[in-house]
C-alpha cells in the first residue's frame, strides 16, 4: 500500500501528463482501492475472532462482555419534562411514555385545504378507487405470513410464528379484528399497546431525547 501511494504521489507531481501516465494513475488507484478494501475486511474479520473463539463459552471473556453491556444499558435515572431527576422504575417509565407520546402525536392545522391545494395531484381517479377499496382476508394473511417469524414479541408474548403456525385455529379471529379496524376504523385499545425498549444513544444519557426507542409489537 505504501509503495502504491508513493507511485501515486510521483504521478501527481509529474510536470507532463500523457495518456500513458493517466492510464498508469488509474491502474495504481484501482490497485490501492482493492488493497484498502481487503484491509477493511481483514480488520473486520479479525475483530470478531475473540467473540467467535470465546463468546459462547462460559468464560471470563463472555461474562465481562455481558456485564459491560448490562452496565451500559442500565438506566439509573432520567430527567422529567420539569427538569426533576427521577430514579424509580415507574417514574422512569412514565417519563419515557410521556416523551414519546408527545413526539408522535399529530399536530393541528387549520389550513389543511390550502396546503393540499398547493400540492400537485399525482393520484388519478382510478388509483384512488384502488387505494380506497376495502381490504380482503387474503391480504391480511399475506401480510402476516411475510412477517419475520421470530421478530419482537408483543405485550401478549406472542410473535408472528405463533399466528403462522396456528393460523388454522386463530386465523378467522385475527382476520375479523384486523378487517374491522382497516375497513371500519374500530380497534380494541389493548391491541394498540406496545412494549418500549430504551437504547442509549450517548455514553451517559440523562434525558429521554438521549435514547432511541425500540418497539415490540
Amino acid at each position: 500500500m505504501k509503495l502504491l501511494q508513493n507511485q501515486l504521489e510521483v504521478l501527481n507531481c509529474a510536470e507532463v501528463v500523457t495518456e500513458e501516465s493517466k492510464a498508469k494513475y488509474l491502474s495504481v488507484s484501482k490497485q490501492l482501492e482493492d488493497l484498502l478494501l481487503k484491509q477493511e475486511i481483514y480488520w473486520a474479520q479479525r475483530s470478531r475472532i475473540p467473540w467467535l473463539k470465546y463468546g459462547d463459552k462460559n468464560t471470563k471473556f463472555f461474562h465481562s462482555k455481558a456485564s459491560q453491556r448490562k452496565r451500559q444499558n442500565h438506566i439509573k435515572g432520567i430527567q422529567c419534562a420539569q427538569g426533576n431527576w427521577v430514579d424509580k422504575v415507574e417514574d422512569i417509565a412514565n417519563v419515557a411514555i410521556g416523551y414519546f407520546d408527545n413526539l408522535f402525536c399529530a399536530g393541528t392545522c387549520d389550513q389543511m385545504e390550502d396546503c393540499l391545494n398547493a400540492v400537485p395531484r399525482k393520484v388519478t381517479p382510478d388509483m384512488q378507487e384502488t387505494l380506497s377499496s376495502e381490504f380482503s382476508a387474503e391480504e391480511v394473511k399475506i401480510a402476516l405470513f411475510q412477517m419475520g417469524p421470530t421478530k419482537a414479541l408483543g405485550p401478549d408474548g406472542m410473535n408472528a410464528l405463533f399466528y403462522q403456525r396456528f393460523w388454522h385455529v386463530v386465523g378467522d379471529s385475527v382476520v375479523d379484528d384486523v378487517l374491522n379496524f382497516l375497513n371500519n376504523g374500530h380497534i380494541l385499545p389493548d391491541i394498540n399497546h406496545t412494549n418500549i425498549v430504551l437504547i442509549p444513544k450517548v455514553k451517559n444519557p440523562k434525558i429521554a431525547k438521549n435514547f432511541l426507542k425500540l418497539f415490540g409489537y
